[in-house]
């Protein structure tokens, strides 16, 4: 291993060197406890080894409990590590970055499952094109979004922000800009990014969204989760338990437990809750954003009209909102399927089964060029590809065949 050490104010930190990339994994941006509140790190100590990736956040894959079938072949799970200490990011920057400008990820998977080190989220692409990539973990399931009353709420989403502080504080010492950074986010994640911009919680630190098969109008996705309602299913689910003997059990039995109460009442009950954090109302238009879904996608019609909604509000008020639709098939089994546009967009597909062709590739640099001149200069546009307008009418909306 080629290694590297930068030295910063949170002390001195070895990454590895890949080629013309320093990649530094599994870099803990904040402390939390059990149903508390993310503390953000100050000091990393005298020398942090942030070679290897660190802890994802318990999850089905934690105990062998996902199902066989596409999205286990897609996007495996085996050699990822859990347990609650999982608040990492992995930071990949051009050799002698300096000033460059961030895409930040927030990785999908239904509020419940996804890691920072699945082989889909690693991308070199951007800083090669000069782009510093951030990828980051956030508690899921119980652990980041339980609502029984006396328990913070949306702690998946404070542990988010928390890590868009971190970079905003910090990135200029790995070469970053602090005030030209971009959040993209996939499926669950594009939800959370617009939970947080809704509420206005991200405005002083972000610059731009790219939400894809995820974002848009929320009243179009899901009926807002009043802090009531959803304390008063978590009080009755858990009435046999007080806030202390959770905090005190097993990692595995506490997952178990919320995991036979999902299997009851269904995914619904792991969604943020409107609080002063999240906000599921009336969309903030502060940014530029890029927006987008997947052709055959199992909900494609409702995220289209989610996003293609969203971005007519957007032109009314004069920001730019370009919307894609990603009708190209992958090849091999089942050509399309919800967020296989996640290969193209982080430029991973290396890390994947599928027996990709020139024409993959191609599509690959494009969407990636795109982004990159997107978080340059707020217009993914170039001289050789086709111009895309921002939205105003359906004629606007970018086909990637």
């Amino acid at each position: 291993m080629n290694t590297e050490k930068i030295k910063t104010s949170l002390g001195s930190i070895k990454g590895e060197r890949l080629e013309d990339v320093l990649a530094f994994r599994g870099i803990k941006y904040a402390s939390a406890e059990r149903f508390a509140e993310p503390v953000m790190t100050t000091t990393l100590g005298d020398e942090y080894d942030a070679t290897k990736f660190k802890d994802a956040c318990i999850q089905a894959t934690t105990y062998g409990l996902q199902k066989d079938g596409l999205y286990k072949k897609e996007f495996p799970s085996d050699a990822l590590t859990y347990s609650e200490d999982c608040l990492n990011l992995n930071i990949y920057a051009p050799i002698n970055a300096k000033n460059c400008p961030v895409v930040m990820m927030i990785h999908g998977g239904s509020f419940s499952t996804g890691a920072n080190s699945k082989p889909q989220i690693n991308s070199l692409e951007y800083p090669k094109r000069g782009v510093i990539y951030v990828s980051i973990n956030y508690r899921l399931n119980i652990f980041g979004f339980f609502a029984k009353t006396g328990i913070p709420k949306n702690l998946g989403l404070q542990d988010q922000l928390c890590a868009i502080k971190f970079i905003h504080k910090y990135i200029s010492e790995f070469g970053g800009d602090p005030n030209n950074i971009t959040l993209q986010g996939q499926s669950a994640g594009a939800m959370c990014i617009m939970s947080l911009a809704n509420a206005g919680a991200i405005s002083p630190y972000v610059k731009r969204l790219i939400l894809r098969s995820g974002g848009g109008n929320f009243s179009l996705l899901f009926k807002p989760r009043k802090p009531k309602v959803i304390e008063k299913y978590y009080d009755k689910q858990y009435k046999d338990y007080s806030i202390d003997q959770l905090k005190q059990m097993d990692a595995k039995d506490l997952y178990m437990l919320w995991k036979h109460n999902e299997n009851i009442k269904g995914s619904y009950y792991c969604f943020p809750v409107e609080d002063n954090i999240f906000s599921s109302g009336k969309p903030q238009f502060n940014f530029d954003v890029m927006i987008g879904t997947v052709k055959l996608d199992m909900v494609n019609k409702l995220l289209k009209s989610t996003a293609t909604k969203f971005a007519k509000q957007q032109s009314k008020h004069q920001k730019q909102c370009f919307v894609y639709e990603f009708n190209h098939p992958l090849p091999g089994e089942i050509p399309y399927f919800h967020s296989a546009d996640e290969w193209y967009f982080l430029g991973s597909m290396k890390n994947g089964w599928r027996n990709f062709s020139e024409k993959d590739y191609a599509i690959k640099d494009e969407l990636i060029d795109r982004v990159v001149s997107f978080v340059k200069t707020s217009k993914p546009n170039l001289d050789n590809y086709k111009i895309w307008n921002s939205f105003n009418t359906s004629k606007d909306i970018l086909k990637i065949e």
